[in-house]
């Protein structure tokens, strides 16, 4: 397993799991989960994959060869999951006896309904009355063919209320190395080295706080948007995501 391969190789290095937290600014709680195996327990996958790249960068191990043997962990079938074939041929059977039944089931229904339903009685020819239409009286001052008491009333649709996204999502692409610094909803810090070609992807419930000290090494895209030029190439700026209000 990725967590005890990890761990492993912590502990041969007797190097502290809160110290790596401290340094890698990734929550112990995630890092101890990671250990365990316990995936239930972390955010999104797409963090879960970057939580383990710096961790296994941090112990000199491979990032993608520990990226591989996570994604064949978390693909591996379940021991209460059953094979295809054998669900394929269980649904294949329940079919055939819904099949079957199905018909019977009509069929017994109709026959209660038709023996409980109880025998029309026929009127007397003699007693039949044909009930006299009496002629509807229009009352006085309205207009023939207009229902009494219509009024128009003008009806205004409400403009449609946008509502915020549940999450903001931020996509950092790294085309130089460059340094960051970023603070999720004012209480998370991550500090960050990218190398050309990283891509990162960050999630949060209000917003981005970005010290970036290469401007032109990165390109942001928050929310699906492409955020565009931020500077030249060495400049160090700081940016808010989304941004504030004036």
């Amino acid at each position: 397993m990725v967590g005890e391969t990890l761990r492993k190789r912590r502990e041969e290095l007797n190097l502290d799991l809160r110290q790596i937290s401290d340094t890698l600014k990734i929550k112990y709680d995630y890092l101890r989960a990671i250990e365990e195996g316990a995936y239930e327990r972390l955010p999104a996958d797409v963090y879960v994959k970057g939580y383990i790249r710096e961790y296994a960068r941090s112990l000199n191990l491979d990032p993608e060869s520990t990226l591989e043997a996570y994604a064949q962990e978390v693909e591996r079938p379940q021991p209460d999951q059953q094979p295809p074939s054998v669900q394929q041929h269980t649904a294949r059977k329940k079919s055939k006896v819904l099949y079957i039944l199905l018909p019977l089931i009509v069929l017994f229904a109709l026959i209660v309904v038709l023996w409980q339903s109880p025998a029309p009685v026929k009127p007397n020819p003699s007693e039949v009355r044909t009930p006299v239409a009496e002629p509807v009286k229009e009352p006085a001052g309205q207009p023939m063919g207009e229902p009494p008491g219509r009024e128009e009333h003008a009806i205004q649709e409400a403009p449609p209320v946008l509502k915020e996204p549940a999450f903001h999502m931020l996509e950092i692409h790294a085309n130089d190395t460059t340094w960051l610094f970023v603070m999720i909803d004012q209480t998370e810090t991550r500090e960050l080295l990218m190398q050309p070609g990283e891509t990162l992807q960050l999630q949060a419930k209000k917003g981005f706080s970005l010290k970036i000290g290469n401007a032109g090494g990165i390109r942001l895209v928050f929310d699906g948007k492409d955020i565009g030029r931020l500077g030249e190439k060495g400049a160090v700026i700081n940016i808010d995501l989304p941004h504030s209000e004036p």
